[in-house]
């Protein structure tokens, strides 16, 4: 009977401790998600113009080029196509 408590605390144990990890490696990704968020090449969508900027840590780094297309679908198709940028939808 006292092998069998031992055995099950140790499982407790166990669990507990992979809880923790899993929790560590969640926090992780997710901070790096967001520092990948807040730095890179961005290209901010308004209707059918495509206004490219960059952010370095965390800092607006100014507008790169202006783009005007027919229409959105063609903006968008163009900074899928042509750039590695995130794509930031702006409303009117």
């Amino acid at each position: 009977m006292r092998k069998l408590g031992i055995m099950v605390v140790g499982v407790a144990v166990g669990l507990v401790i992979t809880g923790m990890l899993i929790e560590q490696e969640r926090q992780a990704a997710e901070n790096n998600a967001d520092a990948e968020k807040r730095n890179g090449l961005f290209a901010e969508i308004c209707g059918n113009t495509v206004r490219m900027y960059e952010v370095k840590d965390g800092r607006f780094c100014g507008y790169r080029d202006t783009k005007v297309f027919e229409s959105q679908e063609e903006a968008m198709e163009w900074v899928v196509k042509e750039t590695d940028a995130k794509m930031v939808m702006k409303m009117d």
